[in-house]
């Protein structure tokens, strides 16, 4: 890996989505570096390549350094400049890894299959299964891992989503505030989306939420967007015909995951009483 110190000033290595919209200002006013001085991957600048060759997919591009994203995303949140919509605190933002997950836990059976869709880039996932296996964690790693790699993401219940599109009717001018909120959903690289079962199915929830998943596949096909999906139903059969066949689309196999096991709230809270009784 070379830093790109001889090249490269300091600028925002923030996509642009994760900012709220009225914010314009450089993030990295009056800031020395923009990472660690002697961090050992990016030098301080923020950003690396890679030493590949050139028939290499990666040779010649510009990578934002780890450290830095997640220097740049605390800063954010200090100064309220991030958007709340990405739904990951601060103390998530900080602990959270692919370490979070608990050894042979049902989330630890499946992590390596999901991490190797991340690192992918692309693709339509799901996961499910009953409560407390770890779907929501493992949403929530992943959505941490893309703000770290400086990919726009976000992890939100899908009714949060929903509520989220509804205040366009809110604004004077509806239907630009609509398109511009189904975009900012439909355009982020890494989209998770949780609790896909708990949503009031009218009309209108129908018409959004197939729009939105049926962008989001279709930007999955062309190798453009990630989305990883999560409900505590047992199989694919109760969601609707139209979602059904886009979970189980060949091209993304496999892509359908059934997390079984016991409630991991009710072990480590076990767990926690034999301690305190010992």
């Amino acid at each position: 890996m070379k830093p790109l110190q001889e090249f490269l000033p300091a600028v925002n290595t923030m996509a642009t989505g994760q900012l709220k919209e009225t914010s314009t200002e450089n993030i990295f006013t009056n800031m020395d570096t923009p990472c660690e001085l002697n961090c050992p991957i990016c030098g301080g600048t923020g950003f690396y390549r890679l030493d590949v060759p050139i028939t290499h997919p990666h040779f010649g591009k510009v990578f934002i350094c780890p450290t830095a994203a997640k220097r740049n995303i605390q800063r954010l949140q200090n100064n309220n400049m991030l958007d709340n919509r990405i739904g990951i605190s601060a103390v998530e933002l900080r602990e959270l890894t692919w370490s979070s997950i608990i050894e042979g836990s049902p989330a630890h059976k499946i992590y390596s299959n999901l991490l190797e869709i991340y690192q992918r880039g692309f693709g339509f996932a799901t996961l499910l299964g009953g409560y407390g296996l770890g779907k929501t964690l493992l949403l929530k790693i992943i959505t941490v891992a893309a703000i770290t790699d400086g990919k726009s993401s976000a992890y939100a219940n899908v009714s949060d989503v929903l509520d989220d599109i509804r205040l366009a009717y809110d604004d004077h001018n509806a239907t630009s505030s609509l398109m511009e909120r189904m975009e900012w959903w439909c355009n982020l690289d890494v989209l998770c989306l949780d609790e896909l079962d708990k949503v009031n199915a009218t009309p209108w929830v129908q018409e959004r939420l197939f729009r939105l998943l049926d962008i989001r596949y279709t930007l999955a096909l062309r190798e453009q967007a990630l989305t990883f999906m999560a409900a505590n139903y047992e199989s694919t059969a109760q969601f609707p015909g139209y979602l059904r066949s886009r979970m189980e689309d060949v091209h993304f196999s496999p892509s359908v995951f059934i997390l079984e096991g016991m409630d991991m709230r009710k072990v480590l809270r076990s767990k926690l009483c034999l301690t305190q009784i010992g």
